[in-house]
């Protein structure tokens, strides 16, 4: 999804800037933007995102932010069963192609567990075969959405996008709640410009 849109957005940007200073300037401006929208002190990002094809550059963003700010996001443990439950649960044709999502998910999760990026809480012996994160995310949103702490979620469930604005607006609670759609721009020029060494 992201990354057809990427080629063409940053040819264009590299034709109308092809001067170094300026596209640092974009490319710094476009890091600052999706610091200050995912870097909270609590970043939860939903199940669909991790296994979502389209979100390869969104990733390594994810990746060179979470490496900026020296902290870990945190993977919530009912999350990671559900997950690993959809692999499990794919034995015919027609769920090859979320087989085939959810490894790309476990792959994506023990990429920045690897380096250090991610921690999974509260993780079980064994998964939890009947799993199922939404209503846990949304308990836990609003707890720290109730506590001086900042939030962010980013889901591309837009029921679930909703359900949580309402649940944080009855609990007087506040919490970043995004859609990647709405990043995407910013998303693409930095991935492009980290790749070609401007930021």
């Amino acid at each position: 999804m992201l990354d057809i849109t990427v080629m063409l957005l940053y040819a264009w940007l590299s034709d109308l800037f092809s001067d170094p200073k300026k596209k640092r300037k974009i490319a710094e401006a476009a890091r600052t933007k999706l610091f200050d929208a995912l870097m909270s002190e609590n970043l939860i990002i939903d199940s669909n995102i991790w296994m979502n094809e389209g979100y390869s550059s969104f990733f390594l963003v994810l990746e060179a932010l979470l490496e900026n700010s020296g902290k870990p996001v945190v993977l919530l443990g009912p999350q990671f069963d559900e997950i690993c439950n959809i692999k499990f649960k794919s034995p015919n044709a027609k769920d090859k192609r979320k087989a085939k999502r959810t490894r790309l998910a476990i792959k994506r999760i023990e990429n920045l567990q690897k380096k250090g990026l991610l921690q999974i809480s509260p993780i079980s012996i064994e998964r939890k075969r009947e799993a199922y994160a939404d209503p846990v995310i949304l308990q836990l949103l609003v707890a720290i959405g109730m506590q001086p702490r900042s939030v962010s979620f980013v889901s591309d469930d837009k029921e679930l996008r909703i359900r949580a604005r309402e649940l944080l607006r009855a609990g007087k609670a506040s919490a970043k709640i995004i859609d990647l759609r709405e990043l995407k721009s910013e998303i693409i020029v930095f991935a492009h410009s980290r790749a070609e060494g401007l930021v």
